[in-house]
């Protein structure tokens, strides 16, 4: 019995230490990528300390340029969209970087799917994972999930859903991004079926955390604006009608571009139909700067 009990013993014990070792060595890669898409992400979390800060899904890497924010504000600017990510990964990551500093003006791009709607919310927290040795994080994480907390502590299961894409990107990831915008050269030459977007039922989860995201700022005096950047698919929609009472309610300046006729009736301007381009980033950053100009105005 008492052999039985060691080799159980002894088990329990490798495993502790492939999961640690293994776990130090991926930590090691993503502190020291040289490129792609994790790259950008450790960028935003630990080193940025740009005065604008984009937050959004792909559609805020694909639409919001930092150089035009920065040309316009004269003031430096960071796009720090995630691909199919919404509020919970976002809050997360405001709520790490500040601790580092604080920004002067946030932008949120709205995505009703990964902003309000209804779906699987723990997977928001998959990008967050190989923080947890921060207190920030972990706290996060214990507040959100106690049964995600518990399983953080192993270094292996921080990565389980994303080593292999940042193995990639540490062995030959190259920027596709620049400050982390990233241009779509592609340009839309296909006809698509315009419909309208039924509401969608609002998920009190992503709620709270829209409101934790506007304390937030709130609490360390960073002005918010959110906008709805356009897509060419959709003519008419009440789907963002929920998040334009609760920035009414909240005081967020909050701008609708979703179904704008001009962007409506250029579909050059797209990569696809839910994307701009590079030309239709550039096209409209260029107007909602001119929101960005009237709300930095009434905080200077």
């Amino acid at each position: 019995m008492k052999k039985y009990l060691l080799y159980i013993l002894l088990f329990f014990l490798l495993v502790a230490v492939v999961d640690v070792t293994v776990g130090k060595s991926l930590d090691y890669c993503l502190n020291h990528l040289k490129g792609g898409e994790y790259h950008s992400l450790q960028y935003a979390m630990k080193e940025t300390k740009a005065d604008v800060l984009v937050f959004g899904s792909s559609r805020a890497i694909n639409h919001y340029v930092p150089k035009v924010i920065e040309d316009s504000l004269g003031m430096t600017c960071y796009n720090c969209g995630f691909h199919a990510q919404g509020i919970i990964f976002q809050y997360g990551r405001l709520r790490y970087i500040l601790n580092r500093y604080k920004p002067k003006l946030v932008i949120y791009d709205v995505e009703y799917h990964f902003d309000l709607g209804k779906g699987d919310n723990e997977r928001y927290l998959d990008m967050l994972k190989p923080y947890c040795s921060d207190t920030c994080i972990a706290n996060y994480f214990k507040e959100f999930s106690w049964k995600e907390y518990i399983k953080n502590y192993s270094r292996l299961y921080r990565y389980n859903s994303n080593f292999v894409d940042l193995l990639k990107d540490y062995s030959s990831g190259k920027d596709k991004s620049i400050k982390g915008f990233e241009p779509r050269k592609e340009v839309m030459d296909y006809d698509v079926e315009k419909t309208t977007v039924s509401p969608v039922e609002i998920d009190s989860v992503k709620l709270y955390y829209l409101k934790k995201f506007v304390l937030a700022c709130k609490t360390h005096r960073i002005p918010l604006v959110m906008f709805v950047s356009p897509r060419y698919d959709v003519t008419s929609t009440t789907v963002h009608e929920p998040i334009k009472a609760f920035c009414v309610e909240n005081e967020v300046p909050f701008y609708d571009y979703f179904t704008h006729t001009y962007y409506q009736s250029h579909k050059g301007l797209f990569a696809d139909s839910k994307h701009l381009n590079e030309e239709g980033a550039y096209y409209y950053t260029k107007q909602i700067v001119k929101n960005l100009t009237q709300v930095n105005s009434t905080h200077d």
